[in-house]
């Protein structure tokens, strides 16, 4: 395993056709479908260069919306998908970096979950904030029973 990757950290499957091209993605390995902060990780490498040494910011908000969404999911037992999500970028991502999102829910209703995120390198340097809301589709969660 790469060491730039917490020990704690595991890789989870791949959930999307999307998530063939950002590369491995990584949870928390005590990470449960109960847990109340929802945390995905993500080693950035070359193929996420948006600036010279720097990650593109598309990578940032991929990988907020996939943990935002997770979140929002595992609160309303179904999937839910994205509404808007205003995200604010506070300091730039290194390539060669472990960045970690996180998750929480904020509010939930029949129909519409409200979510927050953050994104942090591996020193806990502030990357990106996020607010978001998410659409309660009432599809059961692929492979949840």
């Amino acid at each position: 395993m790469n060491t730039k990757i917490p020990s704690d950290f595991i890789q989870i499957p791949r959930q999307s056709t999307y998530s063939l091209h950002i590369g491995p993605m990584y949870v928390p390995e005590d990470q449960t479908h109960d847990s109340e902060v929802v945390k995905v990780g993500l080693l950035l490498e070359a193929i996420h260069t948006g600036g010279p040494s720097r990650g593109h910011g598309g990578v940032t908000l991929a990988l907020l919306d996939e943990t935002m969404g997770r979140a929002a999911s595992e609160a309303s037992g179904a999937l839910c998908v994205t509404i808007s999500m205003t995200t604010n970028f506070c300091a730039s991502t290194s390539i060669g970096d472990f960045i970690c999102a996180s998750a929480t829910v904020t509010r939930r209703g029949k129909r519409i979950v409200f979510v927050d995120g953050e994104l942090r390198d591996s020193k806990g340097k502030l990357l990106s904030s996020a607010t978001g809301t998410w659409s309660n589709t009432n599809i059961p969660i692929p492979g949840r029973q």
